[in-house]
C-alpha cells in the first residue's frame, strides 16, 4: 500500500537537515572572509611507524606534526593548546613484552589516551582515528575511543579507514570538508615584538639580568565579541619547559575585554642564575571548553650564582681500581663544575663510610646528617657497582629523596638486577623510586648490544643547560645540536613506567636494532620528579681504560643542574645579625637575631624556623624562638635575653624547613665577652617601623638613641676615685655612620655636626656633654649615684631612599670614664672608653599603593547564564600575585564560582541576590585587600505547557516552563477563577481535586466538560499569563479508512490511520499513553507483528499470507471500553498480480 504522509515527512525532514549541515559551513566562510587573520590549522599525527599517513595532505594552512606512537607516549611537552586536532592513524595495536634489544611498544599509554581525552574530546576539538587501530578489544587504544563510534554526543570524534582517509585529505586540500568549523575552533595567539626578545636558541650568550624587563606586544585572533567573552591571558615564568606549568608560576596576567591587542610585562627578580622558560597563554575561560593557545621561549639569566653541595656515593675499590669519583679529572673537566653561574662542591665517600656515617649520626642525634647539609646525592656511577649498602642508609637514601623530595641521582646500575645480595638490596630499595617496573629483562646482560651514541627525546631543561646539546624543530621533532658521543653503554635492567606523568625520557640508547624511539626499554637518562637516572658510567669497574667522551661529559653537568632544579629545594637563610665572629659584650643584656628566609620553589610559601643557642657544642636550656610559621621571603627580627650573662662562646642555631620537611640550617659564631660598662645604652625605632624592621621606602622613621649612667659601687670605682665625693665621667661624644641611600628627612639635630652625603652614608657626630655621681649610701651599701637619673637622649629623622636592607653597625659612644670632678678636663693624654650601641638591621620595602576593583559584564542575569567578572588589581612591583574567588547566595551559603587568577566565571542555578568575592595577596602584601560584587538572578519569563485538553475523569501534566530552564525553584498553581473547580483542579494525594499545588510538575483532573479552565503559575516573583484548559468528554475511535493489504515483508505505522469521533480529530497525547493494542484470535502464528515502539508508533508487518484483525481499546473514567478495529491483509506478491 502507498503511505503517502511518511514519505512527504521523510522529503521535509531530509531538506531540513542538509539546511541545517549548510549553515555551520557559510557561517565559516563568511567570518573567514570578514577577517584578515588566516587561521593555520595544527594538527597531530601518531603512526604506529613514524611514516606520515597525510603526506598528501598539503593546504597551505595546514600544519602536520608526525611522530610515531613510542615518541608520543614519551613526550612530556604542553599538549593542551598546542593542536587543532589529533590524527592516529595505521598500524597494529599490541603492546609486546619479554626481553630483547629491540621491544616495540606500539599501543597508546592510559595516560595519554586521557590526555587526548580531557584535552581535545572533552573540549570539542577534532581526533580522527583508523578503524585498523581499533581492532583489539584489550588494546588500550580500544578500551579508550572504541565508545565515541556510537555517542552521538561526540561528533568531533570520527573513524576513518583507508579511501575514507583518502577522501577527507582531497576535502581539506580543497576547504570543502564539513570538518573545518572543527578545525577551527581555538583562539589564536600571535606575539607581535617575539624578536625583541632574544632567545636563547638563537643566541646562548645573550644575558638577561636582575631588573630587565620581558616584554610582550601581542594579538588575539579568531575570538567572539570580547566585551561579552573576554580573553584570559596568563605569563608563566618556570625553571623547565619539559614539566607542566603551575599556577603559583604565573607572573602576570591580563585580560583581553576591548581590544584583541594587548601587552604584558615582568620585571626579572634578584634570583639564580640559569635559563628561565616563558609561556604566553591566551584562553577562552569562560566558555565551557575554555580553548586555548600559547607560544613560548627561553632566556638565559644572570643572577646568583646557584651553589650545589653534593654528595657521591662511590663504591669501595682497590687500590689499582679507577675511581668513580667525579672529582677525578679523568671522570670530569673540573672546569665544568664551577662557573659564574653555578658551583658543585662535591664531597665524595665510599659506601662503607657512607653506611658508618650514618649510623653513627642516628646514633647520636636521631637525624641521617643528609637532609639541611646536602642538595643532592648521587649514587651507582660504575658497572655492576652496588655494593653493600646497610638498610639505614638506605632509608636515609629513601627519607631524603621520599619524604624532603630533594635531588637524588642513580647512575649506572644504580638499579641492577644482579645475583649478589648487594644488588638485590638496591634492587629493593630503588626500584620504586625511580620509576621502573616488571618485567626484569636484562636483555643486555654484560652489554652484548653496547651502544655508543644516544637519541634526544624531550625538549627542556637538561637537553639546553649549561650546553646546549639539542632542541626541538619546527616540526617537534627534537634534533642534535652537538653529535651525541659517549661511552660504552646498554640497556637497563627494567622498563620505566611511562604511565606516570612525572617520568620524563631524555635520552635512548641507538644502535643494535634498537627502537630508539622505545623510550620504555632502551631510555639512557630520564627523569622522575627528583629522582634523575642515567646510564653512565658502564665503563668504569670494567677493564676498558677509555674516558668519557666530552659529550658525555657535559650531558652529566646538564643532568646535575636540572637534577637540582626539579627537585625541592631547602630554604635559604641569609642572616643580617649578628655577624660570624661577632662579639657582644656581657653588658649588653640583648642580643637581636635579624635573618631573612627564602624558599627557592614558588609553591613553597609557608615555612617554618626556630632560633635555638648552643655553647661548647651543648644547646642551652634558654628558649631561644620555637618553631614559627613565617611567609618565603620575609625577615625575622627577635630580640633574646643574653643567655650567657658570665661571657663565653655562643653558637646561634638558626633553622628553617618547608613543608616537605627540606631543611636549612645556619650557625653563627660569636663571642660574649665578660665586661662591664658605667653607661648603658639602647636605641629605638618609631612605631612605623614594623616588628620584623620593614618600613616603608621614602617614609621617615625616627632613630632615638638613650645614653643612660648606671649606679657605680664604691669597691668598683678604684682606689684612685674612693678618696672623691663626687665622680664624673667627662667629654662624652657620639659618633655614628649611616648607611648609604638613607637620607635625613628635615633639618638634622640641634648640635650634631655632619659630614658626607647620602650617597655614601652621612658620619654625624655630636657632644654629650658629661654625667656626675655623689657618693651616697643605698641599702647600707656606699654607691656613686648618678646625680640625674635620666639618660641623654637625642633622635634622628631618617628615610630609605632605595628599598633594601640597612645595616646600623657603627654607632658609638666615646668619653673619658670615671675619674674625681676636679679632674673635670682630664689632659688630653687621658684613656677614652668606646662603647657600641646594640647594632640593629631596618628593612627599606615598597610599599604599593594597592587598589582592586570588580566589574562584571552584567549585573543582572537569568538562572544558568555566565556573568564574566574581572578584578582589576593596581600594583608596581608585586610579586606572586594571588586571587582568591567566592560567592555566596542572600542567605550567605556557599555557592560554586571558577576563577582564574583576575577573571571569573559565575552563574546560579536558582534565581535571588548573590555576592561575589574577589580577594587578593601577593609575596609583598600578605594581607589580602577585597572587593565586592552583587549579581541578581532571575527568569525572562514563565509559560504553562503542554496539553491543553482532558477528558473527563482523566488527568493530564502540566508542566511550568521557566525561561530559562530552573529546576531549583518553587512554583506556585492556582485556579484564576476558584468557582473552576467543580470542572477541573489539581490532584492531591487521595486523588481528590483542590485549587492550588506545588511543584514543577503538576497533575490535572476533569471533573465535568468545560469551554475552559484557566490556571497560572507563580516563580521568582513572576506569574506566567493564564493557561486554558478543556475539559470534553471521553471519544470514540474510528481507523479510517479500516482496511488495507501489504505484502510480505512490508510494514507501516497502523497508529497514523486511528483517529476520535465524537469529536472527530487526532489522538490526544493523554489518549495515545492509555491505548491498548492486540492482534485479535488465539493461532499461535498470526499473519502479521505487531510493535508498540511508542505512543504514537504501532509498526505492522507482513509475515505470511493471511488475514488478521488489529483491536485497539482504551477504558474510560467510567469504566466503560472504547474499541475499534482495523483489518489488514497480507499477499505473497509472487504469487498474485496485485494493483493499487
Amino acid at each position: 500500500m502507498k503511505l503517502t504522509k511518511s514519505r512527504i515527512f521523510l522529503l521535509l525532514s531530509c531538506l531540513a537537515l542538509l539546511g541545517l549541515l549548510a549553515m555551520p559551513i557559510m557561517s565559516l566562510v563568511q567570518k573567514v572572509n570578514a577577517d584578515p587573520f588566516v587561521y593555520t590549522i595544527r594538527m597531530l599525527e601518531v603512526t604506529s611507524s613514524g611514516e606520515s599517513d597525510l603526506d598528501s595532505l598539503t593546504a597551505d594552512n595546514v600544519h602536520v606534526d608526525t611522530i610515531s606512537m613510542n615518541r608520543f607516549v614519551s613526550l612530556r611537552d604542553d599538549f593542551d593548546g598546542k593542536y587543532d586536532a589529533v590524527y592516529i592513524g595505521e598500524g597494529a595495536s599490541a603492546q609486546n613484552g619479554g626481553s630483547g634489544k629491540s621491544d616495540d611498544l606500539i599501543d597508546i599509554t592510559a595516560l595519554k589516551a586521557k590526555e587526548i581525552t580531557e584535552y581535545y574530546i572533552n573540549k570539542g576539538l577534532l581526533v580522527i582515528l583508523d578503524t585498523g587501530y581499533l581492532e583489539s578489544p584489550t588494546s588500550i587504544l580500544y578500551t579508550s575511543f572504541n565508545k565515541y563510534r556510537t555517542d552521538p554526543a561526540r561528533p568531533n570524534v570520527r573513524f576513518v579507514g583507508g579511501s575514507e582517509l583518502s577522501a577527507l585529505i582531497k576535502e581539506i586540500n580543497i576547504g570543502t570538508t564539513d570538518l573545518l568549523p572543527l578545525l577551527k575552533q581555538r583562539p589564536r595567539l600571535t606575539i607581535t615584538n617575539k624578536s625583541d626578545i632574544t632567545d636563547y636558541s638563537r643566541n646562548q650568550s645573550y644575558l638577561y639580568q636582575p631588573g630587565d624587563t620581558l616584554d610582550f606586544r601581542f594579538n588575539a585572533a579568531n575570538v567572539e565579541d570580547l566585551k561579552t567573552h573576554p580573553i584570559g591571558v596568563k605569563l608563566y615564568i618556570s625553571p623547565d619547559k619539559s614539566v607542566p606549568v603551575k599556577e603559583s608560576q604565573v607572573v602576570a596576567v591580563s585580560t583581553l575585554d576591548q581590544s584583541p591587542n594587548g601587552e604584558i610585562a615582568y620585571k626579572l627578580p634578584d634570583a639564580a642564575s640559569g635559563l628561565l622558560y616563558w609561556k604566553l597563554e591566551i584562553t577562552d575561560h569562560l566558555s565551557a571548553n575554555k580553548l586555548k593557545d600559547y607560544d613560548s621561549g627561553v632566556i638565559r639569566f644572570r643572577g646568583k650564582q646557584k651553589v650545589v653541595n653534593i654528595l657521591q656515593v662511590v663504591p669501595s675499590v682497590g687500590n689499582s681500581e679507577r675511581s668513580s669519583s667525579l672529582k677525578d679529572p679523568n671522570n670530569m673537566n673540573q672546569s665544568y663544575l664551577d662557573t659564574k653561574d653555578y658551583k658543585y662542591n662535591i664531597t665524595v665517600k665510599t659506601d662503607s663510610e657512607f653506611n658508618n656515617e650514618i649510623a653513627a649520626r642516628y646514633e647520636r642525634d636521631g637525624t641521617y646528617g643528609l637532609n639541611g647539609v646536602y642538595d643532592m646525592l648521587i649514587l651507582g656511577f660504575r658497572n655492576t657497582g652496588n655494593t653493600a649498602l646497610t638498610d639505614q642508609a638506605a632509608q636515609a637514601v629513601l627519607q631524603y629523596a621520599r619524604d624532603t623530595k630533594q635531588s637524588v641521582i642513580l647512575a649506572s646500575d644504580a638499579v641492577y638486577h644482579g645475583n649478589s645480595p648487594a644488588a638485590r638490596a638496591w634492587e629493593q630499595y630503588f626500584l620504586d623510586l625511580a620509576g621502573q617496573i616488571d618485567p626484569q629483562k636484562n636483555s643486555d646482560m654484560n652489554a652484548p648490544y653496547a651502544a655508543k651514541s644516544v637519541k634526544p627525546v624531550n625538549d627542556g631543561l637538561l637537553a639546553h643547560y649549561p650546553f646546549y646539546l639539542s632542541t626541538l624543530n619546527d616540526h617537534n621533532q627534537q634534533t642534535d645540536i652537538i653529535t651525541p658521543d659517549i661511552s660504552t653503554a646498554h640497556n637497563s635492567s627494567y622498563p620505566i613506567n611511562l604511565e606516570d606523568p612525572s617520568i620524563i625520557p631524555w635520552y635512548n640508547v641507538i644502535g643494535a636494532g634498537r627502537d630508539s624511539e622505545d623510550s620504555a626499554n632502551h631510555y639512557y637518562t630520564y627523569s622522575r620528579g627528583n629522582i634523575t637516572y642515567s646510564a653512565t658510567g658502564h665503563i668504569l669497574g670494567t677493564p676498558s681504560n677509555s674516558h668519557f667522551p666530552d659529550w658525555e661529559q657535559q650531558l652529566f653537568v646538564n643532568m646535575m643542574y636540572k637534577a637540582y632544579a626539579g627537585s625541592n629545594h631547602r630554604p635559604e637563610i641569609t642572616v643580617h645579625l649578628p655577624q660570624q665572629n661577632d662579639t657582644v659584650p656581657t653588658y649588653q643584656n640583648t642580643i637581636t637575631v635579624d635573618y631573612k628566609v627564602e624558599d627557592p620553589d614558588p609553591e613553597d610559601q609557608e615555612l617554618y624556623t626556630t632560633v635555638r643557642f648552643k655553647s661548647n657544642g651543648e644547646y642551652l636550656t634558654e628558649p631561644g624562638m620555637p618553631e614559627t610559621q613565617i611567609l618565603s621571603g620575609k625577615t625575622v627580627h627577635e630580640t633574646f635575653a643574653n643567655p650567657l650573662p658570665d661571657g663565653g662562646p655562643l653558637t646561634i642555631e638558626i633553622a628553617a624547613r618547608d613543608k616537605q620537611g627540606a631543611l636549612a640550617v645556619a650557625n653563627v659564631n660569636i663571642t660574649v665577652l665578660k665586661a662591664s660598662a658605667n653607661l648603658e645604652l639602647t636605641r629605638t625605632l618609631s612605631s612605623n617601623v614594623s616588628a620584623g624592621g620593614e618600613v616603608a621606602k621614602d617614609e621617615a622613621f625616627t632613630i632615638t638613641y638613650s645614653v643612660k649612667p648606671k649606679s657605680i659601687p664604691f669597691d668598683q670605682a678604684g682606689t684612685s676615685n674612693q678618696s672623691s665625693e663626687a665622680l664624673t665621667i667627662s667629654d662624652i661624644r657620639f659618633l655614628e655612620t649611616l648607611p648609604a641611600n638613607l637620607d635625613r628627612n628635615g633639618d638634622w639635630p640641634e648640635g650634631i655636626s655632619v659630614s658626607g652625603n647620602a650617597s655614601s652614608g652621612y658620619t654625624l657626630s655630636k657632644s654629650l656633654g658629661s654625667i656626675t655621681y655623689t657618693l651616697k649610701t643605698v641599702d647600707g651599701v656606699k654607691t656613686y649615684v648618678p646625680d640625674s637619673p635620666d639618660p641623654i637622649v637625642f633622635s634622628i629623622d631618617v628615610r630609605a631612599a632605595v628599598a633594601k636592607t640597612y645595616h646600623f653597625d657603627t654607632s658609638e659612644v666615646s668619653f673619658v670614664d670615671i675619674h674625681p670632678v676636679s679632674a673635670a678636663s682630664p689632659s688630653p693624654l687621658s684613656s677614652r672608653t668606646t662603647l657600641s650601641f646594640p647594632k640593629m638591621t631596618v628593612i627599606a620595602v615598597e610599599r604599593n599603593t594597592r587598589t582592586l576593583s570588580l566589574t562584571a559584564d552584567k549585573d543582572k542575569a537569568v538562572v544558568n547564564e555566565s556573568v564574566a567578572l574581572t578584578a582589576a588589581y593596581s600594583h608596581s612591583n608585586d610579586t606572586g600575585v594571588r586571587y582568591t574567588w567566592s560567592a555566596v547566595d542572600n542567605t550567605g551559603k556557599s555557592v560554586p564560582i571558577t576563577g582564574s587568577q583576575g577573571s571569573a566565571s559565575f552563574s546560579a542555578d536558582k534565581t535571588g541576590k548573590y555576592t561575589v568575592t574577589v580577594s587578593v595577596t601577593s609575596d609583598q602584601s600578605i594581607e589580602d585587600i577585597t572587593a565586592t560584587k552583587e549579581i541578581t538572578v532571575g527568569l525572562n519569563s514563565l509559560t504553562i505547557g503542554y496539553l491543553s485538553t482532558v477528558y473527563v475523569d482523566n488527568t493530564i501534566t502540566l508542566t511550568a516552563i521557566p525561561d530559562p530552564d530552573a529546576d531549583k525553584e518553587q512554583y506556585e498553581w492556582h485556579l484564576v477563577n476558584e468557582a473552576d473547580i467543580n470542572y477541573g483542579g489539581f490532584t492531591d494525594n487521595q486523588g481528590g481535586t483542590k485549587a492550588d499545588a506545588t511543584g514543577k510538575k503538576v497533575e490535572f483532573k476533569g471533573i465535568q466538560p468545560s469551554a475552559g479552565v484557566q490556571i497560572v503559575v507563580t516563580a521568582a516573583g513572576i506569574t506566567s499569563p493564564p493557561f486554558t484548559i478543556k475539559v470534553l468528554s471521553e471519544p470514540n475511535l474510528e481507523f479510517s479508512p479500516d482496511y488495507g493489504e501489504i505484502s510480505i515483508d512490508q510494514s507501516f505505522n497502523l497508529y497514523s490511520f486511528l483517529h476520535t469521533i465524537n469529536p472527530y480529530g487526532d489522538i490526544p497525547s493523554s489518549l495515545a499513553e492509555k491505548l491498548v493494542w492486540r492482534i485479535e484470535g488465539n493461532h499461535e502464528a498470526p499473519a502479521v507483528t505487531l510493535q508498540v515502539k511508542d505512543k504514537t508508533t504501532v509498526m505492522i508487518n507482513g509475515i505470511r499470507e493471511g488475514t488478521e484483525r488489529i483491536k485497539v481499546s482504551y477504558s474510560k473514567g467510567t469504566g466503560e471500553t472504547v474499541t475499534a478495529y482495523y483489518t489488514i491483509k497480507v499477499i505473497d506478491p509472487a504469487k498474485a498480480d496485485h494493483r493499487y
